[in-house]
């Protein structure tokens, strides 16, 4: 799907969150995409875990909660961008340009 809205973007999956933050520890990233609604952990904290591993690296959260206080969460977390899983294709891309001029971005 992104991948059609922008030349040349390599797209990568981790399927767990030790996995991402191992991968995070190795690789370089341009933006990071993440639903953070995973059982088991604090899901705010991956956000500060990605943080630490790379400070300035943007974080667009997916989410299917109401953005009210949620939003604002995620914002002080130290996501970059909030974002609710049903909006569509169009809004994503155009969020994730936000994030790659270095702005912050909520739906809320």
């Amino acid at each position: 799907m992104l991948e059609a809205a922008f030349t040349g973007v390599q797209i990568e999956e981790e399927v767990n969150r030790n996995a991402l933050l191992r991968r995070l520890a190795r690789e370089a990233f341009n933006l990071v995409i993440t639903d953070i609604a995973l059982p088991g952990f604090n899901e705010l904290q991956l956000l500060a875990d990605i943080k630490k591993i790379h400070p300035l690296l943007p974080l667009l959260v997916l989410d299917q909660r109401s953005p009210l206080n949620f939003a604002e969460e995620v914002i002080k977390a130290g996501g970059d961008g909030y974002l609710q899983k049903d909006r569509g294709l169009r809004e994503i891309v155009c969020v994730v340009r936000i994030l790659m001029e270095g702005k912050k971005y909520s739906s809320a």
